[in-house]
């Protein structure tokens, strides 16, 4: 896997913005699943203390820690990867649901939320390799994670969900359409 570091972000850069809650726990109550690893964490010093100020996760990777440089095995793992590395992440993301745990099988779910951006090279190349697609109805208005202020989102955006598979194993993705802001919340944080 590539040895990359994500860049350090800050609160001025276009890579920092949180998932909202809401959206968050709609994504989880919508594929019926509670995520357990989030990759792409920030950090922020106060007061000389160093705090998570967007992590979705119990368990997370910062970009000190490099989650593209940690094992994601046997996670459910949430990513919104910084958008100017998409292409890195996604391969983090492709080679991430083919390591076997120690039962010699892939157990590994991960889904992405990114901007739509169905006319790349890179969703045709990297994100139509997912199980399945799922663009949004409605866009998410993603949050400054130091002030909470949101911020309009020009773009779209899409869940990539990537299910567990063998090695060059070919799979063509499933494309389906979701109006997330009326999903209701189940079991919100539980």
């Amino acid at each position: 896997m590539t040895k990359k570091i994500h860049n350090t972000r800050n609160n001025k850069s276009l890579d920092d913005w949180s998932t909202p809650w809401n959206a968050f726990y709609k994504i989880e109550s919508f594929l019926q699943i509670k995520f357990t690893l989030d990759p792409c964490a920030s950090r922020e010093q106060i007061f000389g203390m160093t705090i998570s100020h967007n992590a979705k996760c119990e368990h997370y990777f910062t970009q000190e820690e490099n989650g593209l440089l940690q094992s994601w095995k046997d996670q459910i793992v949430f990513v919104n990867m910084p958008y100017d590395e998409k292409k890195t992440w996604l391969k983090k993301i492709l080679f991430e649901i083919t390591q076997k745990n120690k039962n010699d099988i892939s157990s590994t779910i991960i889904v992405a939320l990114m901007p739509n951006n169905a006319d790349t090279i890179i969703f045709h190349e990297l994100i139509m390799q997912a199980n399945l697609i799922y663009f949004l109805q409605g866009r998410i208005h993603f949050e400054d994670p130091t002030s909470g202020k949101r911020k309009n989102n020009n773009l779209g955006s899409i869940l990539a969900v990537f299910f567990p598979r063998k090695e060059n194993e070919t799979v063509k993705a499933k494309l389906d359409v979701w109006n997330w802001k009326k999903q209701p919340i189940i079991n919100k944080g539980d």
